[in-house]
């Protein structure tokens, strides 16, 4: 594939979402975290292929956004897998 079939098809993972009618209203959160990670990675093959300097720049930056995004979305879904709403801090706890 090259650059400009790469970028077309992030710039459509943008505006289209596959199955969409199978989430009326929301995205569990293991929806989106997918789909972050198929932004990362066709991130990082737009990244490989890039030749162009200007293109280079952009799927830098691209890169680093899908992975920040990524990590993130990994980050919150651990944390709300692993820490119910009612636990407190024990710095909460100490403190009241």
């Amino acid at each position: 594939m090259s650059v400009w079939d790469n970028l077309c098809q992030v710039l459509k993972g943008l505006f289209v979402f596959d199955h969409e009618e199978d989430f009326p209203g929301f995205w569990p959160d293991e929806a989106v975290l997918e789909h972050a990670k198929r932004d990362w990675q066709t991130a990082q093959k737009l990244f490989d292929e890039a030749s162009n300097p200007e293109l280079i720049d952009y799927a830098i930056y691209n890169l680093k956004a899908a992975e920040k995004r990524y990590m993130y979305l990994l980050k919150q879904l651990r944390v709300d897998k692993y820490e119910p709403l009612g636990n407190t801090s024990c710095h909460e706890a100490n403190s009241a």
